[in-house]
């Protein structure tokens, strides 16, 4: 009896040490991004170029890192942060590079001006360490890059008490993607709020990329790329909607067109996030998009009849995993929604799907 207790006890040390270890850490290295900075760019040349086209073309899409495709479920969505419960912590690398493959013979294919990704890692345990955003721009060479991190970690430690299979290093973001050169100054913005400690040591810090167009007429064109909260309350996603709308004010009021796009984790204005496919014990609602947003007069575009993302507690499965809308854009007036649609792949490659959108500039 006295040997059992004796053991217990060296266990409970050797647990209560490696998380006090852990938590020590993760806050002394914790990387804390603050107001406006500039961000990486990868230049077409020198000059920016002049949008004389009436008609632009735009695409979002949350690639899940190459590793969240049809074949995958995800440990932190079936409720595995202290144990996977048998859950994925990171696809096999077979599969990831299956992923991949499709993702970059998905962007070759699309025509388009602008490409807005989420989740583009940039040497992540995740991911295989894969240099995914030299990857990318590999395949659409010809295209302007920015890329704005918003997840550095050098060890995410969960599952909490599977030291030996963790999630690990981090180094993610977004990237935009487009065929003219924007003006100089590209930004990253970051957002307001955070989860309590030491929740926010592991997790995402929420960003815009935001890049500006001269256009022929003498105006400038902003687009901005966002990837909001995930797994909050709502109050996180509400601040980060709170300085949003206050950043889209003030850059129309300057006479600046403006296109978002991205992941919101929230579903568009009046939309019943599970149109798709019912959800009687209310196991996955999702909070709307507020419908006059950031006022009067801007545009929610979005293809109603395709769903652009797929819980991914299990394994994709048609007509029976839960999907939804979460992917979209927002316009300022002077911009027209000539048409939308989703890109339907059964989530093949990621646990979103692409959104197209073609506008006209007024």
């Amino acid at each position: 009896m006295k040997l059992t207790l004796k053991l217990l006890g060296i266990l409970a040390f050797i647990v209560i040490a490696y998380v006090v270890t852990v938590l020590a850490r993760g806050t002394a290295v914790d990387w804390q991004p603050e107001g406006i900075r500039p961000v990486t760019t990868y230049p077409l040349h020198a000059q920016p170029d002049t949008i004389r086209d009436s008609i632009l073309n735009f695409v979002t899409w949350n690639i899940g890192y190459g590793g969240l495709g049809s074949d995958a479920d995800f440990f932190i969505d079936a409720g595995g942060f202290y144990v996977s419960h048998g859950k994925m912590v990171h696809s096999p690398e077979d599969h990831v590079e299956r992923y991949m493959r499709g993702i970059k013979q998905q962007l070759a294919s699309l025509k388009t001006e602008f490409v807005l990704l989420q989740e583009v890692d940039s040497m992540s345990a995740r991911s295989y360490h894969r240099m995914q955003l030299d990857e990318l721009r590999g395949v659409k060479d010809g295209f302007n890059v920015s890329f704005a991190p918003n997840y550095i970690n050098e060890r995410v430690p969960v599952p909490v008490f599977e030291p030996w299979d963790v999630y690990g290093d981090v180094y993610s973001g977004l990237a935009t993607f487009s065929s003219f050169q924007p003006l100089a100054g590209s930004e990253r913005h970051q957002l307001p709020g955070e989860f309590p400690w030491p929740d926010n040591i592991f997790q995402l810090d929420r960003c815009l990329l935001v890049e500006r167009y001269p256009l022929e007429d003498g105006r400038t064109l902003t687009v901005v790329n966002l990837h909001l909260s995930a797994y909050d309350n709502g109050d996180l996603k509400k601040a980060q909607m709170g300085y949003l709308r206050e950043f889209l004010k003030e850059e129309y009021a300057k006479g600046h067109l403006v296109v978002v796009g991205g992941d919101w984790n929230l579903t568009p204005p009046n939309f019943p996030y599970d149109r798709f496919i019912s959800d009687p014990e209310k196991e996955f609602t999702q909070d709307a998009a507020p419908e006059f947003f950031p006022e009067e007069g801007w545009t929610w575009i979005y293809d109603a009849r395709t769903p652009s993302n797929r819980k991914i507690n299990d394994p994709y499965v048609r007509d029976s995993s839960f999907v939804t809308i979460i992917d979209y854009f927002l316009i300022s007036p002077g911009l027209q929604a000539v048409t939308s649609r989703g890109i339907q792949q059964d989530f093949q490659f990621s646990d979103h799907q692409p959104v197209w959108m073609e506008v006209e500039i007024e």
